[in-house]
């Protein structure tokens, strides 16, 4: 990115500041598509030869907030229609179109980011519990909600990426999901002189964001050379894994990661020790 780049984007693009190179970096908070298209043109019509801009939206184009400052209430959520995933994903995919015409009127190459899901039980509790809503009307319907937002990104997202490519430019994936998911307490226990038992609590994750662990295990010891296989865990509820048929007193290290349908979370490591050969572990 350079000085003839500019990026207009919601709040989830204001991590980049100061992280990349260009003319512009504008965040516009709850900002739509079609108001950071209008920033973009008045911004960018009176300057000469070629712009490239990128835009990173989505959420604030699809879902919805309601808000009573009287009684101190807001909450997200996904309005439903006879037809709700097509007509939400129609309306963007429209509005993705027009926006790169009208910018391509002023000699601008446009770039659409990926959108990311975000949780909307998740979400609205922790708004809930800063006080920033008094009550919320539909934690009932989040699942439905969560179900029907995660099949409408998806649509978007194969439309950006097929329309960005018809445009000969890459599309950037934007990994910045509104909540983590990352596994915690995570332990370890020498069952013998060959095997190790890792546990840990999985992550609150109302929504089901979560498809499985990865856990990778390798000796750390510089004393032989181990080679452990990667698992792949690809169930939420696991919470314990027991390795086998390790080398005895051998140091060896995990690492753990959950893993979403938007991405992976940040790795979690511990260092464990099989036992003495002939000693078993007694949990009691």
């Amino acid at each position: 990115m350079n000085q003839h780049t500019y990026i207009y984007t919601s709040s989830r693009g204001k991590v980049l500041e100061g992280k990349v190179r260009c003319k512009t970096l504008r965040v516009v908070p709850g900002g739509k598509l079609e108001t950071l298209c209008k920033y973009a043109y008045d911004d960018l019509k009176d300057i000469d030869g070629l712009k490239i801009v990128y835009f990173i939206a989505g959420i604030p184009d699809i879902c919805s907030l309601e808000r009573n400052r009287r009684s101190n209430y807001e909450e997200s959520f996904l309005k439903r229609t006879d037809n709700s995933c097509f007509e939400h994903a129609l309306r963007l995919k429209n509005t993705i179109v027009n926006t790169e015409t009208k910018l391509k009127s002023i000699n601008c190459k446009v770039v659409f980011a990926t959108i990311t899901t975000m949780s909307f039980c998740l979400w609205n509790l922790h708004r809930l519990s800063i006080g920033k809503t008094s009550h919320l009307k539909y934690e009932n319907a989040y699942d439905r909600m969560q179900l029907e937002l995660n099949s409408i990104i998806q649509d978007v997202n194969n439309f950006i990426t097929e329309f960005n490519h018809t445009n000969h430019v890459i599309t950037p994936f934007f990994h910045s999901p509104v909540h983590k998911y990352e596994v915690t307490n995570l332990a370890c226990a020498p069952a013998s002189s060959t095997s190790l038992i890792f546990t840990w609590d999985r992550p609150s994750d109302p929504s089901r964001v979560v498809q499985g662990y990865i856990l990778n295990l390798e000796r750390t010891d510089n004393l032989i050379t181990d080679v452990v296989a990667q698992l792949d865990v690809n169930d939420y509820y696991v919470e314990t894994y027991t390795y086998g048929g390790l080398g005895e007193y051998g140091i060896y290290t995990l690492s753990l990661y959950t893993y979403t349908s938007s991405g992976n979370e940040p790795t979690q490591k511990i260092e464990c020790q099989t036992l003495t050969d002939g000693k078993e572990f007694n949990f009691s």
